[in-house]
């Protein structure tokens, strides 16, 4: 099982013991997800997309990091990809996803399992992504200052 699975049954039980409606589909029903899709999450067969994610710590009040592994505080101020309080930074988007490519066994597309190969590209496609919006961000940016 991996580190989001464990951590977000982990998040959910702790809180079931003093809130007992705090089942897998009460949880659901709070993200927005059907109760299959959350278990999923869970197991660790399916991995949430951000949006999700970002509800998910919210529901919890912990961190998205806390939840990815990526610290072991749960201080939800520390939720860099939380939309409802900083900017829309695509950039800490792009760098969760890259986390998830590298470090989750099991990841999707399009409900199929990718491949190595296929999450080794996407990783790739996203530098090349990074690198020409930064440049053509730049030249924007020198020509708004003139």
């Amino acid at each position: 099982m991996n580190v989001l699975a464990q951590r977000l049954k982990m998040c959910r039980e702790n809180i079931k013991k003093t809130k007992p409606e705090f089942t897998q589909a009460y949880v659901a029903n709070r993200i927005g997800v059907a109760r299959t899709t959350y278990t999923a999450y869970e197991n660790g067969t399916k991995t949430p997309p951000i949006d999700t994610l970002s509800n998910i710590a919210e529901v919890f009040g912990v961190s998205i990091d806390f939840l990815l592994g990526k610290t072991d505080t749960s201080d939800p101020s520390t939720n860099k990809l939380n939309t409802k309080n900083t900017e829309n930074d695509i950039s800490e988007y792009l760098k969760w996803l890259r986390n998830i490519l590298k470090n989750e066994v099991k990841v999707t597309y399009d409900g199929k399992p990718m491949s190595d190969e296929a999450k080794e590209s996407l990783m790739e496609s996203m530098e090349l992504f990074l690198k020409q919006t930064h440049r053509i961000n730049e030249l924007h940016q020198s020509k708004d200052d003139e």
